[in-house]
């Protein structure tokens, strides 16, 4: 985009006009501001319950990201993954 601006403005045929400061302004000010429409995802999650001692520990995790995330990757470190908002792991 800047590329074009600089071209337009190196042009002979550019005359300093109210139309075309009026265009220019028009691009720089959408250049300058503007806005990301889709919010930012900040991941996030707690452990509702899980058992301890020496026989197979039991792990509930619940998402708590912020952001509206629509999928989601669970990699608990062993090998195994899910990709369940809410997984349970044993």
């Amino acid at each position: 985009m800047t590329l074009i601006l600089l071209r337009f403005f190196l042009t002979k045929r550019f005359k300093l006009s109210k139309s075309n400061l009026f265009y220019c302004f028009l691009i720089l000010f959408t250049l300058l501001f503007s806005t990301n429409t889709t919010s930012q995802v900040v991941s996030d999650f707690t452990t509702i319950s899980s058992n301890t001692g020496c026989g197979s520990l039991v792990a509930e995790f619940e998402d708590l990201s912020t952001g509206n995330p629509d999928t989601w990757l669970w990699d608990f470190g062993n090998g195994n993954t899910s990709t369940l908002q809410n997984p349970i792991v044993v």
